[in-house]
């Protein structure tokens, strides 16, 4: 089963990077805007599905990451609804994202999901996607394809606003 998104909503601190997104995404009906993930100019409880790739893992490389982390985190806590869902999509081993995740004042659980992706036929490097929760209830597992997942045909490309479900 696929579910879409009806509206994405897209937001990077970088100008550039949003003129060049609405660039290339022209015939899509895709919303870009330049915004500060600690910050977001959007009401409580706006979006269903809050989707983050690389980007927790970029604030804690910052300086003052734990600040930051915590106020990005915190924004993004506000802006899902009740029934939300945080998708993050991050290189760092689970430990060390988990303990900015996991705070009482972010009331969600967190699932830990590992996908490996094979870089030679000796190794695996994997990369983690941490689905937060509002609820107690379960979420189905998203299989998230990400830019250098080539060719995966059981995963969907997330720049076309569908991802599938198990």
């Amino acid at each position: 089963r696929k579910m879409c998104i009806r509206d994405s909503t897209n937001i990077d601190i970088s100008s550039v990077v949003i003129d060049q997104m609405k660039e290339l995404y022209t015939d899509q009906n895709l919303d870009y805007r330049v915004m500060d993930v600690r910050k977001m100019d959007f009401s409580n409880g706006e979006f269903d599905v809050v989707i983050d790739k690389g980007t927790l893992d970029s604030i804690l490389c910052g300086y003052a990451s734990r600040a930051n982390a915590f106020k990005m985190l915190s924004e993004i806590h506000r802006v899902l609804n009740k029934t939300g869902v945080y998708i993050c999509v991050s290189y760092g081993v689970p430990k060390s994202r988990l303990v900015h995740l996991v705070k009482p004042e972010l009331t969600w659980n967190v699932v830990v999901h590992n996908v490996f992706k094979p870089v030679s036929a000796a190794a695996n490097l994997g990369s983690t996607i941490m689905i937060s929760s509002t609820e107690e209830e379960k979420y189905p597992t998203c299989l998230l394809y990400t830019s250098d997942a080539a060719d995966d045909l059981l995963c969907v490309d997330l720049g076309g606003r569908c991802f599938t479900q198990k």
